[in-house]
């Protein structure tokens, strides 16, 4: 309830550019594709620009026009979805490309 009273806050005003940081977090399945389809709806009906952080793939590649990766806060890779799907396919290789972006953490195990 917490993820959904916050973003119905940050749609209150109807702002033109909205970040959302692990928006399906904590969410259970029904509550991501509410979720998910909400976030559709505002930026194709209301043509509000969202920037989303997540880590799940598959919820980059259901919801995203473009995407970007950053890597100690410099941005290494952008492409518009389309062109990732036609060149990458499935969300395992989305998910390799994803792992492909930080090397230098690759070896270093999570605190």
């Amino acid at each position: 309830m917490r993820q959904r009273i916050g973003l119905a806050q940050a749609i209150l005003h109807r702002p033109q550019l909205l970040f959302l940081d692990e928006p399906s977090s904590g969410l259970d399945p029904m509550g991501i594709k509410l979720s998910r389809d909400l976030i559709l709806r505002l930026n194709r009906g209301f043509g509000m620009t969202i920037f989303m952080n997540t880590h799940l793939i598959s919820e980059i590649a259901k919801t995203c026009t473009s995407i970007g990766g950053l890597s100690h806060g410099e941005l290494v890779f952008h492409d518009r979805m389309d062109v990732i799907t036609k060149k990458y396919g499935d969300d395992a290789k989305l998910e390799a490309l994803y792992l492909s972006l930080e090397p230098a953490t690759a070896g270093r195990s999570a605190a």
